[in-house]
């Protein structure tokens, strides 16, 4: 399946979203031994002379609890070797990051149930045979290049409208993408191309 290009506003583009990497200064619970996997380091940040947030201590507190708690078990991993476990992992903390430095009212009880939601989600990935991981990882990255080759999607809106239109829908895509049943199979392809294309027409619709 692939959604067609419709006519677009000219003046009016939407970049591609860029991950954000996990903090650098994520560290394992003082009450744990020491972990043998590590948050990836941080690139030089361009935006050196951006204000601070006014939130940026509760989005780091948010982020280093959520991060402890999957760093500090390894139970995760499984019988995976550290070449398997480790991009997995990345991913895992890169999701964590994420959501501390954009949902509302980080200091709020919602903003923290909502973190404890998205690491038992983590959790359940980690725990997956790293096989299965890839080839759900796979599927999510070239069903999500469907959504954001199609610029059509965004209409005349905004680059402020429409960036977080565009990150639920991608949110749903990977929801998608973990949550089918027999990855890998014609079925959960099948089933995928109908998701995304669900997405897709909820986000030309502004409803994601």
């Amino acid at each position: 399946m692939r959604i067609k290009n419709q006519p677009h506003q000219p003046k009016v583009t939407h970049p591609k979203p860029v991950a954000t990497p996990p903090a650098a200064a994520v560290t394992t619970p003082a009450a744990t031994s020491p972990s043998k996997y590590t948050a990836p380091a941080t690139p030089p940040n361009p935006l050196v002379n951006a204000p601070p947030r006014a939130d940026a201590k509760a989005r780091e507190q948010l982020e280093r609890r959520a991060a402890e708690m999957i760093l500090g078990n390894e139970s995760l991993g499984g019988d995976k070797t550290d070449s398997e476990y480790q991009p997995m992992l990345d991913a895992a903390l890169a999701r964590l990051h994420d959501y501390a430095q954009n949902v509302p009212n980080p200091g709020s009880p919602a903003a923290q149930a909502g973190m404890d939601k998205l690491v038992s989600e983590v959790s359940r990935e980690l725990r997956m045979p790293y096989a299965e991981w890839q080839t759900r990882s796979g599927a999510e990255k070239l069903a999500a290049e469907m959504i954001l080759d199609n610029e059509s999607l965004g209409g005349d809106r905004t680059d402020d409208e429409y960036a977080p239109l565009l990150k639920r829908a991608l949110d749903k895509v990977h929801q998608a993408a973990f949550s089918l049943p027999s990855p890998g199979t014609p079925g959960y392809q099948d089933a995928l191309e109908k998701a995304v294309h669900d997405i897709a027409m909820q986000l030309r619709a502004g409803t994601v």
